[in-house]
């Protein structure tokens, strides 16, 4: 009688990308369903950008290979996408808080979407909607001082402006609106309310407001 003796076959290590295959396929098309749910109620509860939601699905303990396969049919179905994702943000910022086009930028960068596709949104954002970028600070900064009404002269300047500045919006055009609202800023007090703009954003880091 011969012996045959088997020889074991080595088996690969498994990284994550290829976890997927030692899933039986039920079980596979399950995970991905729930994952790809999950996805849904993210982006039901608020917009996102890809990276964004990418990475709220790993944070919350999705496998990777999921969540990509989650992501890519989302935006194969044209319910995630950057583009329209900036354009929205762009309108609702300018709209209510009056978020300059270089706050734009920063916040979307952030946030994961493409310079390029930030640029293009935010510029089509400002055409479609005629928005005068001056009209938007002097609106935004009649606003903040009717909350600043029993706060002196001196600190509801310098107040108002590091608001405007946290917005993004630079020194010339938040000058122009303090002359045009009557908030007469000149020489040192200026000076002291743009080093309180700058102590409170530095470079580009910007506060909530």
């Amino acid at each position: 009688m011969v012996n045959v003796h088997r020889i074991a076959t080595p088996q690969p290590d498994r990284t994550p990308t290829d976890m997927t295959a030692a899933v039986p396929a039920s079980e596979d098309e399950a995970q991905a369903l729930r994952v790809y749910d999950r996805a849904l109620d993210l982006l039901a509860f608020r917009a996102r950008a890809a990276r964004e939601l990418r990475l709220a699905l790993i944070r919350k303990g999705e496998p990777v290979p999921y969540v990509d396969r989650a992501i890519a049919r989302l935006m194969s179905l044209g319910l995630l996408d950057d583009a329209a994702f900036a354009r929205q943000f762009a309108r609702s910022r300018i709209a209510g808080p009056g978020f300059s086009r270089r706050r734009l930028q920063s916040e979307l960068a952030r946030r994961g979407v493409a310079r390029d596709v930030a640029d293009a949104a935010i510029a089509d954002s400002m055409v479609e909607d005629d928005v005068d970028m001056d009209e938007t600070l002097e609106r935004i900064a009649r606003r903040k001082l009717r909350t600043m009404r029993s706060v002196g002269a001196p600190a509801r300047r310098r107040r108002l402006y590091a608001f405007l500045a946290r917005r993004g919006h630079d020194a010339d055009a938040i000058r122009r609106v303090l002359e045009r609202i009557g908030a007469d800023v000149a020489g040192e007090e200026l000076d002291a309310a743009s080093g309180d703009a700058a102590a409170t954003d530095p470079g580009d880091a910007f506060g909530s407001g």
